[in-house]
């Protein structure tokens, strides 16, 4: 499947232009405007590497109203925002209430939902304490681990790009 997203959609004529320049030119026009593109370089980078983005997650985008799309880059930017969120949300396990009943002797368990925002900068918060501790310790984890790599750069770079935090901690 990977080799699919290697191959250009249409065989042209490039002018001299390579496709490592392309690439790069792509790469550097999304990175000028993260808030409006973000998603897009997500997605072109998961085509170009062979780990595309969920499928479900692409479908929700593509059935943005044409009137959305019309609305501009910026306008579906925030569209494709809160459709992540939402999926982030619909993937991210609950928390739970446990009470006793004491006239049944049973444990009653009733889902919390929770702020995915809120669970997702508590658990890298908890990794970076994780990361921390590893570094002091004798385990063997250090700076020119690639482990520690995509740690260091899933808690640098990546904060807010749930896809791609599942991505890099699932290398290490």
């Amino acid at each position: 499947m990977a080799e699919l997203f290697r191959t250009p959609l249409w065989l042209i004529d490039t002018g001299g232009w390579s496709w490592e320049t392309f690439v790069d030119g792509i790469g550097q026009f999304f990175e000028a405007d993260p808030d409006k593109w973000g998603f897009w370089a997500r997605w072109y980078e998961g085509m170009l590497n062979g780990t595309p983005l969920p499928w479900d997650l692409q479908e929700q985008v593509a059935l943005i109203e044409d009137e959305d799309w019309e609305k501009g880059a910026a306008h579906v930017a925030r569209l494709i925002r809160d459709i992540e969120a939402e999926f982030l949300a619909e993937k991210l396990p609950q928390a739970e209430a446990m009470e006793f009943d004491l006239e049944t002797g049973r444990f009653d368990v009733t889902p919390i939902p929770l702020n995915e925002l809120t669970l997702v900068e508590t658990t890298l918060r908890q990794v970076e304490f994780a990361l921390s501790v590893a570094l002091k310790s004798n385990c063997g984890l250090n700076t020119s681990c690639t482990a520690y790599l995509y740690i260091e750069h899933t808690l640098k770079n990546s904060r807010d790009d749930p896809n791609a935090i599942e991505q890099n901690l699932a290398g290490c």
